[in-house]
């Protein structure tokens, strides 16, 4: 999964911009600072060697494994629509260089978010990075992704490592700021964008003539002030060769089956009650419509999946989708398997355990949330690989919004509708004291990384009130002591508006404490009472408590 920008309390707001719109090539600078007091140390042990872990608050790791486990800073720059050829460079920074004497604990690969896994093998240090005294990285600022928000708001995620190793000498290199400058190239007027992504231009109607993009891009890049001025001029519908006269669009929109459709007649009347135009619209006549028997005209991917996702794509071009809710599950609607990349143990010819990656299905509704990313750049049976050969294929921006309901009968859909509508006339039935209080979870490596500890503390503006739980005496000891899913379960019981857990499971259970990390006995939260996910049994852990 690709990385997001958290609201990082150690970084300057100081921007410093060159920029020339009529020149073919520009550039944005940004400079960043870290506080050194932030950074903290821990010694693990893996087979018998020790190792230095470093944390900085709210940076997480991204780096191939074996190679120094190191944090970094992800930096989001608005761009113009058109622009092209994007190369990064540090301009300036300076520097306090600390020693070690433990070597820097190895990045590991991803542990699988499942319970149906044998143990990974521990990675060891890459003899290539680790024998050396050249600092990893060698360079400290790459560019990691690109994308369009919205359709048409031009985003370049740059990571930055504000920590540099150099492994033989055990010599930390700290930035204590580190001035980034992004150069791209700008295309003339009238040429085709060499870019693999390209922007979605839509006619603009009623309420959607303000984007929701260019607010929401704002927020997140650090050129905030530029974010207007990059964007088109005008928003056209974009040429399409379909044609549709028979199916309706909303800016609202429910997809489910022909029998389940009048369910949602209640819903669709609350949503028109808030001022949007709601319908719902059937998967059966998506599926026969004659314009969309292609499928996914970008992804070149032509089944039941790619047809829904063009209808989505129509309906946005078009300049009236912003919402869509899927209702159904895989039995009801398609769904879109993405690829990632898994670690598995074998045995290999010496009968001794290895490791090797595998792909891995993953359900992901990303990919009815964007029209412009391609999910099969390379033409096989898998898509939206992480690891392409062509960069930027996919893109992780959205274009709308878009949930599922699990649905298989009226029932399930009469009982959402009823919580929807009463939580959001009166929440709390007149005591609204909950909706500010947040309770989160974590075990196992994520609390190693302090993930819910980083939540709570960019949610902290909205739920200042909150309660994490955690393993102790800690992540990682043999025989944690607390918490039991039972007791997570009585805790959520309290009163909060909101909830987060972090720990490994599946849908039929999230883990709550394990031996070790992440190893056997576990304990968690069940999806229903009594229905075992690999987890020690005990009573009142189910979610229907």
């Amino acid at each position: 999964m690709k990385p997001i920008i958290s609201r990082l309390r150690h970084t300057v707001v100081a921007l410093l911009f060159a920029l020339s719109i009529s020149a073919a090539n520009a550039q944005i600078s940004y400079t960043a600072t870290f506080d050194q007091h932030l950074l903290t140390t821990d010694t693990v042990s893996e087979n018998g060697d020790s190792y230095l872990r470093l944390r900085y608050p709210d940076l997480w790791t991204q780096s191939a494994a074996g190679t120094p486990e190191l944090p970094v800073h992800y930096l989001r720059f608005s761009v113009p629509c058109d622009a092209t050829d994007f190369t990064v460079s540090v301009t300036g920074e300076t520097t306090t260089a600390t020693r070690y004497t433990l070597p820097v604990y190895p990045t590991q690969p991803p542990i699988p978010s499942d319970r149906n896994t044998s143990e990974q093998l521990f990675v060891s240090p890459d003899s290539t990075v680790y024998s050396n005294n050249r600092y990893w990285p060698a360079v400290p600022v790459q560019v990691v992704d690109e994308g369009f928000l919205d359709g048409d708001n031009h985003i370049v995620t740059v990571a930055v490592w504000p920590i540099s190793y150099a492994p033989t000498d055990g010599e930390i290199l700290f930035r204590n700021s580190v001035t980034v400058r992004l150069d791209y190239s700008v295309k003339n007027a009238g040429s085709e964008n060499p870019s693999r992504l390209r922007a979605i231009s839509r006619r603009a109607t009623g309420r959607n003539n303000v984007r929701w993009g260019r607010e929401e891009a704002k927020r997140i890049v650090v050129n905030p002030a530029q974010v207007d001025g990059f964007a088109p001029a005008t928003a056209t519908r974009s040429a399409s060769s379909r044609t549709v006269t028979t199916l309706p669009d909303f800016e609202y929109t429910v997809v489910t089956n022909r029998e389940l459709a009048p369910a949602f007649d209640r819903l669709i009347g609350w949503k028109r009650q808030k001022g949007y135009s709601a319908g719902v619209v059937c998967i059966e006549d998506i599926l026969a419509c004659p314009d969309f028997q292609g499928g996914d005209l970008v992804s070149n991917i032509d089944d039941d999946a790619g047809k829904l996702r063009a209808y989505l794509k129509y309906t946005y071009d078009s300049g009236s989708l912003r919402y869509a809710l899927l209702a159904g599950d895989y039995t009801v609607l398609p769904i879109r398997y993405g690829t990632g990349r898994r670690s598995i143990t074998i045995k290999d010819s010496q009968n001794q355990d290895s490791s090797i990656y595998v792909d891995w299905p993953i359900p992901s509704d990303l990919y009815f949330s964007d029209f412009n990313g391609n999910w099969n750049v390379d033409g096989d049976s898998l898509y939206g690989e992480f690891e392409s050969s062509e960069m930027y294929t996919m893109d992780y921006a959205p274009e709308i919004f878009v949930g599922r309901l699990l649905c298989t009968n009226r029932q399930e859909i009469a009982n959402y509708t009823e919580k929807l509508i009463r939580y959001e006339r009166n929440p709390g039935n007149g005591d609204y004291s909950y909706l500010q209080k947040a309770f989160y979870h974590q075990c196992d490596e994520l609390q190693g990384i302090h993930e819910a500890d980083s939540v709570s503390s960019n949610f902290s503006p909205i739920f200042p009130q909150y309660t994490i739980f955690e393993e102790k005496p800690s992540y990682n000891t043999e025989n944690p002591t607390f918490p039991s899913g039972s007791e997570v379960i009585t805790e959520m019981n309290e009163r909060y508006g909101f909830f987060s857990w972090h720990g490994h499971g599946n849908p039929g259970g999230i883990g709550t404490k394990s031996h070790k990390n992440h190893e056997y006995p576990y304990w968690g939260i069940l999806a229903v009472q009594g229905v075992t996910c690999h987890h020690v049994f005990e009573e009142s852990n189910g979610l229907n408590n």
